[in-house]
């Protein structure tokens, strides 16, 4: 059975329904967590190419790191499996000389649909994305809400 899909998401593509909602669903803010320090570098690569974007689209909130990182972490797997099956190629010889499928290929295979799964449920994929409605915020509305929570915080203005 297929995972449902986040609130979120559907939210975006304008599938969301009333009596299916959760109303009362919990709103964490939008933002991208510092990575974690066990992610490689392809992984980081990701993370910090990725979660930025994520963040401004309200895809990436204080509550997905930790999905989030199992995400870039897959595809640093898969990136590494890649380099290794480039290298060594598809398919390898055992100790009789006998051709059989280089281990690699299965690594990157898994991690591939496991990234895949998740990719979906940050809008990462082409028909996941093709489904969202996102409105993307301008710099001059940036300022323009940041400037709202400042005044409604009691915060004193920046000059």
């Amino acid at each position: 059975m297929p995972s449902r899909k986040p609130t979120h998401l559907k939210a975006l593509e304008g599938t969301l329904r009333g009596d299916s909602a959760g109303i009362n669903a919990p709103k964490p803010r939008p933002v991208a967590d510092t990575p974690p320090a066990w992610l490689d570098a392809e992984a980081l690569e990701l993370w910090h190419t990725i979660g930025p974007r994520l963040e401004k689209l309200g895809l990436l909130t204080e509550l997905d790191g930790a999905a989030f990182a199992v995400l870039c972490s897959q595809y640093g797997i898969m990136r590494q499996a890649a380099a290794e099956i480039s290298t060594a190629g598809a398919t390898t010889t055992d100790s009789r000389g006998t051709p059989k499928k280089n281990p690699a290929t299965s690594v990157y295979n898994q991690a591939a649909q496991l990234w895949r799964l998740m990719a979906a449920d940050f809008g990462l994929t082409p028909l996941s994305r093709g489904r969202l409605d996102v409105h993307q915020v301008t710099d001059e509305e940036a300022r323009e809400m940041a400037e709202m929570e400042r005044l409604l915080s009691g915060l004193p203005r920046k000059h």
